[in-house]
């Protein structure tokens, strides 16, 4: 385990990466945003919900992290040790490991309980993501959710990536000022018919088929990427080159009992009021081993020779 990857896991545990506002995918660090919405076989049909989740693409993938090299951002690095993230919109609050993050003003609460008033139970789906349209080749890329079959990885080609950019109009003008969105760090904004009218991107409806349905739903081909309440997701990174790669995976070889696919595992609870993020930590190789206790060889030798 390297030291620089210890001390930028412990410093992202510690500091967080406060929004000042949502970040739409051109700024080459889009902010980490879950989308969930009314399933549409009940009650209510016209019910969605965007909140900002307080960390950026980065945070996932790291800066350099594409659809080849997979992702080792802070949030998710195997080599870091296990992580749990969880984002509690009843309390407004964010916990990695269990203690509470300060990563600017959590407004999701109301958002949240609108969410849940005007869906049915059992009804609702979600999905996470983030993207960056400002790169080029590989540096262009985007977090989306999925459990792929072999076919559909060859499905989410170049032109289906890179179509995904496309999802920037979900945090226009329709879209920013609406809820908690411009009004603190990590905001949120719930669309209800029931109680705002009809369903159009003008008033905000952030599941308009001109907005997420076409450019994200309908680009997004790794198969049960938008899924039901209390499902497991895992979270990819695909770039703009056409590859994909699992984000926060185990090495070959390797499992983590509760894991989907043993590699980073999402799960919504919407009677919670939860999303929780979890990443496994890797079994260091055994030259790994043999490194560290050279190294406290080294340290016992120097100690000694101070001592005398």
């Amino acid at each position: 385990m390297k030291l620089q990857h210890i001390a930028a896991a412990v410093a992202l545990a510690v500091t967080g990466t406060a929004n000042a506002a949502i970040q739409d995918f051109t700024n080459g660090n889009g902010s980490l945003f879950l989308v969930a919405y009314d399933n549409a076989n009940g009650s209510f049909t016209q019910t969605a919900s965007l909140f900002d989740l307080g960390f950026n693409l980065n945070d996932i993938a790291g800066v350099a992290g594409n659809g080849t090299t997979g992702a080792q951002g802070g949030l998710v690095d195997v080599a870091a040790g296990p992580k749990t993230v969880v984002w509690n919109f009843n309390s407004n609050t964010v916990t990695v490991n269990g203690t509470v993050q300060s990563i600017g003003t959590n407004a999701w609460s109301a958002n949240f309980a609108k969410l849940v008033a005007n869906s049915d139970a059992g009804q609702i789906k979600w999905t996470v993501g983030a993207g960056d349209s400002s790169g080029f080749g590989d540096g262009n890329r985007y977090l989306i959710t999925g459990q792929p079959t072999a076919a559909q990885l060859t499905s989410q080609n170049a032109s289906n990536t890179n179509g995904l950019s496309v999802t920037n109009s979900l945090f226009g003008a329709t879209v920013v000022n609406k809820g908690t969105l411009s009004t603190a760090d990590n905001g949120a904004w719930t669309f209800a018919a029931a109680v705002d009218g009809a369903a159009t991107a003008t008033n905000g409806y952030v599941i308009d088929s001109a907005i997420f349905g076409t450019n994200w739903r309908t680009r997004n081909l790794l198969g049960n990427a938008i899924v039901l309440d209390g499902a497991s997701q895992n979270l990819w990174l695909a770039d703009a080159s056409g590859a994909e790669k699992r984000v926060g995976q185990l090495p070959v070889g390797q499992t983590a009992a509760g894991f989907l696919n043993n590699s980073t595992t999402l799960v919504f609870n919407s009677a919670a009021g939860t999303l929780t993020m979890s990443t496994a930590a890797a079994i260091p190789e055994p030259s790994t081993y043999a490194m560290a206790l050279v190294g406290l060889a080294l340290a016992g030798v120097v100690a000694r020779r101070r001592r005398a």
